[in-house]
């Protein structure tokens, strides 16, 4: 349980571009670990849907590319 003594800094990746329950979820714990003091963002394609609803929410979003060829230069990027 959560002391409220210490914050964590959370990352969450998600590569879909749709909106579904997965998508929901993901939001919604970002919302409440930010509500009680943690550090969230979300790395998500640009032209996701949960990209343009975390902005919305006012939860911060980097704009990530989950191609193979891509791995190790984001990797590297996003540290």
């Amino acid at each position: 349980m959560f002391n409220g003594k210490s914050s964590l800094t959370i990352v969450h990746t998600e590569s879909s571009l749709g909106w579904g329950g997965q998508e929901r979820r993901v939001l919604r714990e970002l919302e409440l670990m930010q509500s009680i003091g943690h550090r969230v963002f979300l790395v998500a394609p640009e032209r996701s849907e949960i990209f343009r609803r975390a902005g919305r929410l006012g939860l911060p979003a980097l704009a990530g590319y989950f191609e193979r060829k891509r791995f190790f230069s984001e990797f590297f990027r996003l540290k």
